[in-house]
């Protein structure tokens, strides 16, 4: 659960992170870079594409700036997995809207931006 997101951080689980992170299905945490900073690429989103969550949440950043070409949202949902593609605050709740009523959630949320 993401218990805390302010621009640059987020608290999840009790652990704080100052740099962009991805959420396991299982809920563990790793720190994400993009192949190219502000455009998502399926190759960024393989680990969690590789777990067949139901969903994938993508926070692009608090203003939004990370681009999430439409080719990369098709990708997903090809492989039967919904995506979710929100500025970072909406992202954040949809995630724990989501993990509360039972989905197989994974996300990719950028921090800043």
């Amino acid at each position: 659960m993401v218990e805390n997101y302010e621009f640059g951080k987020i608290k999840i689980d009790g652990k704080e992170y100052g740099s962009d992170v991805l959420i396991l299905k299982d809920g563990s945490v790793r720190e994400w870079r993009r192949i190219e900073g502000h455009k998502l690429a399926v190759k960024d989103i393989e680990a969690l594409i590789k777990e067949r969550p139901q969903s994938i949440v993508i926070g692009t950043g608090e203003g939004g700036v990370m681009d999430v070409p439409r080719e990369v949202v098709k990708s997903v949902i090809n492989k039967g997995i919904d995506m979710v593609v929100e500025k970072t605050p909406s992202a954040v709740q949809k995630y724990n809207d989501m993990l509360k009523e039972g989905v197989a959630v994974s996300a990719g949320l950028h921090l800043t931006c």
